[in-house]
């Protein structure tokens, strides 16, 4: 475990390493534990004695939050680190698309989730009415009676996903999806780019889309929503979870709610972007960043797109059990 008091103790550790951007004020990164796989210890940060001295008359709150980080660094002394991410990215093609999203659709229509029978008791008189009338659902109130269908506290599943397009806004008469990506846990995702999607494959990512059984994560949902209500004509149905929104919520600092400051605070990986991130920006005459302009990311190769698209997926949803484990919910 390494304790870093104050911001230049820091800098002087993560300086060199973390590219995202250049804050490294300890009011930023105060309270933090830092998994770091790099330096194989626990980067506890937190404020320079010397300011909790100088504090102590005006703001004597900041020496009972010194005191909370010095002991959670304690605790720490006789923690292991996590097992260090390492996403596998599955890229796929033309029909293997297809079958993927097939076996996704399959896999949700399989626990009759949304299926009406779903909140009646077997035997009464309401389920034996709906028997009677509905004899194409007899196998599965079947398979329900046995417990073969789970309840529904356990079988709805969730999904992590997440384009790469040529910028933020899809309003654009050129804009063009790049790639997509679907992360069923935080170890594997399945990526492929968005040329391979024929009509077919389309039908079978709507269905996907907008099935209730699979509940959906992401990291600023409402990019991934906007996209396909606007360049696809449908709208993504069980949302579920937002990395983002959850950052928000839990440390509303500034900076602090990305997915790339999250990857390294929360699951600490420092830098997997830094090949791609120069060409996700727009940059306009004036040569500043340009939110509503057209990025060069068809300028990379497809594959490095495509790999890096999968990986956003994987720690999107390591991030969500990080963040529900901190607020209760596991």
């Amino acid at each position: 475990m390494i304790l870093l008091m104050g911001g230049p103790s820091l800098y002087s550790l993560i300086g060199h390493r973390w590219k995202h951007d250049t804050d490294f004020s300890i009011s930023r990164w105060q309270g933090l534990a830092i998994p770091d796989h790099e330096l194989g210890a626990w980067l506890v940060t937190t404020f320079h004695p010397g300011y909790v001295e100088r504090a102590e008359k005006g703001n004597p709150a900041v020496e009972v939050i010194w005191k909370r980080d010095l002991q959670r660094a304690v605790n720490l002394l006789d923690t292991p680190l996590p097992p260090k991410p390492d996403p596998e990215v599955r890229i796929i093609h033309g029909e293997a698309i297809g079958k993927y999203l097939t076996e996704l659709w399959a896999r949700a229509r399989s626990t009759g989730w949304d299926l009406p029978f779903r909140n009646m008791k077997p035997g009464t008189s309401e389920w034996m009415a709906y028997w009677k009338l509905h004899p194409e659902h007899q196998d599965n109130m079947l398979r329900f009676q046995k417990g073969e269908i789970p309840k529904p506290a356990q079988d709805r599943f969730a999904i992590f996903w997440d384009y790469e397009s040529d910028g933020l806004k899809p309003y654009r008469a050129d804009y063009r999806i790049h790639s997509c990506s679907i992360a069923e846990n935080p170890h594997l995702a399945h990526a492929w780019l968005w040329e391979d999607m024929d009509k077919k494959n389309l039908a079978l990512f709507r269905s996907v889309m907008e099935s209730l059984p699979i509940r959906k994560g992401g990291a600023n949902i409402k990019f991934e929503h906007n996209v396909t209500r606007v360049r696809l004509g449908f709208e993504i149905k069980g949302w579920w979870w937002d990395v983002v929104n959850a950052a928000h919520i839990l440390d509303n600092r500034r900076g602090n709610s990305n997915v790339k400051f999250q990857a390294f605070t929360r699951l600490g990986v420092i830098d997997y972007d830094s090949h791609i991130r120069p060409y996700l920006y727009a940059i306009g005459p004036d040569g500043k960043n340009d939110p509503n302009g057209k990025n060069r990311i068809f300028e990379l190769p497809p594959r490095d797109v495509a790999k890096y698209c999968g990986e956003d997926s994987c720690f999107e949803y390591g991030i969500c059990l990080h963040q529900r484990k901190e607020m209760g919910y596991v």
